[in-house]
């Protein structure tokens, strides 16, 4: 397994880690760790995002960092500054690429977007604060958001939600519409207003099998999401069927604070400020399990295909399978701030198939060689026996 990791000093570290390494055990395997890029204390690194060919970086001063991992050692390709006045009095608070577009999200509710091949740039206002932005992964110029007071809002530069628009014309502020306002709860049992402050969103089209858009005889697209607050709730929502969520429950009694899918799976997880990272079944409504080992709250989780990767306080990167079965850790010194896990196997087991193939090939290759001799043969023969007949 192959992760990139990225701490609060601003240093990159690729990671190499096999099936049951143990950090607390001194006499397991050490895991491969290679250091690059620009250490930067003052600059601390705070997401990842990736294409098909590229890691971006962004760092607390808004510099966004483009890297090829497949070079040897890796290599910075380009490097782009945002408009440092925009973090004066405001944080990053999520930083995603979807449909050829980087967008990084401001808590003041400036939302800038680039383009890394065209080298465009927009910038759109949404309505402010914000603690999370999430794009849409299948169509694009979807954009959902959310804060402190401020509820989960969609908006959108493709309103028909065609998937044949020009990706290179996405994100025009004159061009965005918000298409959906969320709406509160009801009151509590107290009649008292029940407080807001979305912390973060996912879109869950794939967990519902189903289809997010707009069809021919909706007069408005809809949309299926999730949401956690700092208030320990979780609330699905269903665009077509309410402003208010279909279903709220209390999860935690503190904030939760990250969100993500296990496609795998078909399961959403989040974590809570209490060390609990939990496995929630969103067709039956109810918790499954959590991940077991996790030290103080989770400051990164990432999941690629079968595996789930988290950090927590005590430094220790832990990756798990989504049956929440262990499977390594690693003790990092400096507290990682994200992590990408860029491989689901162990290099060796990469490196057998490799050399297994490349044996099967030069046996294909060797029977081909000896069919083209047997061949020949025949040919030489065959005229042997035409000069013979001929005498």
């Amino acid at each position: 397994m192959k992760l990139l990791c990225g701490d609060e000093l601003g240093q990159l570290k690729l990671i190499e880690l096999k099936k049951g390494i143990d950090a607390s055990n001194p006499d397991s395997e050490a895991p491969k760790i290679q250091r690059f890029g620009k250490l930067d204390k003052q600059n601390a690194i705070l997401f990842f995002c990736e294409n098909e060919n590229y890691v971006y970086v962004v760092r607390k001063n808004a510099a966004i960092e483009c890297w090829d991992l497949r070079k040897e050692p890796p290599v910075l390709v380009s490097l782009w500054q945002l408009d440092e006045k925009l973090v004066e009095n405001a944080s990053i608070v999520s930083f995603q690429y979807a449909h050829g577009w980087l967008m990084v999200a401001l808590s003041s509710g400036t939302i800038v977007f680039r383009n890394p091949e065209l080298g465009e740039v927009q910038k759109i206002q949404v309505s402010s604060p914000l603690s999370c932005a999430t794009l849409h992964p299948r169509i694009a110029g979807v954009l959902a958001i959310g804060g402190e007071e401020n509820d989960v809002s969609i908006y959108s530069c493709n309103p028909s939600c065609s998937s044949s628009i020009d990706l290179s014309t996405l994100w025009d502020q004159s061009k965005i519409v918000r298409l959906f306002q969320g709406k509160n709860v009801k009151n509590n049992a107290l009649d008292l207003r029940v407080r807001v402050w979305v912390t973060g969103i996912v879109f869950t089209e794939e967990l519902f099998n189903a289809i997010d858009g707009k069809s021919e005889d909706d007069s408005a697209p809809a949309f299926h999401f999730a949401t956690i607050t700092h208030y320990g709730q979780l609330r699905f929502y269903y665009t077509k069927q309410a402003r208010r969520p279909i279903y709220s429950t209390d999860i935690s009694t503190s904030e939760l604070n990250r969100v993500g899918i296990l496609p795998s799976v078909n399961m959403l997880y989040f974590s809570d400020k209490r060390a609990q990272v939990i496995v929630f079944d969103p067709i039956n409504k109810k918790i499954v399990g959590r991940f077991q080992g996790v030290k103080g709250s989770a400051s990164c989780i990432h999941n690629l295909g079968d595996l789930v990767a988290i950090v927590g306080l005590d430094r220790h990167l832990r990756v798990y399978d989504v049956h929440r079965n262990h499977l390594a850790n690693a003790y990092v010194k400096v507290m990682p701030t994200s992590i990408l896990l860029l491989n689901d196997r162990d290099e060796e087991v990469i490196k057998e198939e490799e050399n297994r193939a490349a044996k099967e090939e030069e046996e294909e290759e060797i029977w081909r060689n000896m069919e083209q001799l047997d061949d020949k043969e025949e040919k030489k023969d065959g005229r042997k026996t035409k000069k013979q007949k001929r005498s």
